[in-house]
């Protein structure tokens, strides 16, 4: 499993600099403008370690999703099902499968980093 990681984020750092600049900041300003608003509504709405569902978040993230998927590079179309996922988990948090934060990298701290390793 670690040597899976490993290679996702070697061939994240080896196709990040085939990215144009137009296609760098379509997918940093999608993503990013996701988690803001995120962080905001979880700020808000967090309760006991628990989420309140959002259609707006859910559809935040379901925009992002299918922005960056107009990018034709492998890592960004895996990078687009993540983010698709976050969509799926903020419209019922409450039964989404929490095995898949895993699966995915998809909490907010991983989405970061690996959007930050697309953008540099």
């Amino acid at each position: 499993m670690l040597n899976y990681f490993l290679s996702i984020t070697k061939d994240i750092l080896n196709e990040a600099s085939n990215l144009s600049k137009k296609e760098k900041e379509l997918v940093y300003d999608q993503v990013s403008y996701a988690v803001r608003q995120t962080k905001s509504h979880i700020n808000a709405t967090r309760t006991n370690g628990k989420d309140k569902s959002s259609p707006i978040i859910s559809n935040a993230w379901q925009r992002a999703s299918q922005r960056i998927k107009t990018v034709n590079n492998p890592n960004i179309k895996r990078f687009a099902e993540t983010i698709e996922e976050k969509s799926k988990y903020w419209a019922d948090p409450i039964s989404y499968n929490t095995a898949q934060f895993d699966d995915f990298e998809m909490r907010i701290f991983q989405v970061e980093t690996t959007l930050e390793k697309l953008c540099k």
